[in-house]
């Protein structure tokens, strides 16, 4: 939390749960987004390193195929021929990582294949920060080692280089989410609004 100094005499320097409400992080720029439907994320992995998407997992292989589901609808698939649509993924991996934490599946499938199955519960909450951190922990560096946060900051730093995602991107994306018929929201304190009011989807 990031609370004003008046918030916290008035509630005699004691803070509780319910403070959360009174958080200020927007003053740094942070926003808070509410995923409203359960998200089922499919990965494919093979050892075949011919069929790979350009992501490779430590234990599984190479990603062969990727796909989003909510209910009984596909709202996202990545393929040989749709690699394009990869960076929607790594903008997603804040998601991903909890929908892992709340449920995983694992199924080999034979002949080097393996399914992993996560799935994310309704209404969970997101921070922008986590949408643009996620993805570093894993971007591969150019010697093959995993980035933790304070190393990747200290190499776009040194060379100069930009963060691979912006706000905007973000915004993009989950944009991307609501026009594929997920319910997403922006929470601003004790308020929720609804992702279509407040931003533009005729230019996505």
């Amino acid at each position: 939390m990031f609370l004003s100094g008046n918030y916290i005499e008035m509630k005699g320097y004691k803070i509780k749960i319910d403070s959360l409400l009174r958080s200020e992080f927007n003053i740094l720029g942070e926003k808070s987004f509410i995923i409203g439907d359960s998200l089922r994320f499919k990965s494919i992995y093979t050892r075949d390193s011919s069929k790979s998407l350009g992501i490779q997992h430590p234990d599984y292989g190479y990603l062969e195929r990727y796909s989003i589901e909510t209910g009984n609808r596909v709202i996202l698939k990545i393929t040989s021929s749709t690699k394009d649509r990869i960076p929607i993924g790594m903008v997603l991996e804040a998601i991903q990582d909890s929908a892992s934490n709340h449920n995983q599946e694992i199924k080999n499938l034979g002949l080097g294949r393996t399914l992993i199955i996560e799935n994310l519960m309704e209404n969970c909450k997101f921070n922008l920060s986590h949408f643009l951190i996620a993805p570093i922990s894993h971007i591969m560096s150019d010697v093959g080692i995993t980035y933790d946060f304070s190393t990747y900051i200290t190499e776009i730093v040194d060379t100069k280089s930009k963060t691979p995602f912006s706000e905007n991107t973000v915004l993009f994306v989950l944009g991307l989410l609501c026009k594929s018929g997920v319910k997403v929201y922006e929470s601003k304190g004790k308020n929720i609004y609804d992702f279509q009011e407040i931003y533009d989807l005729s230019v996505i």
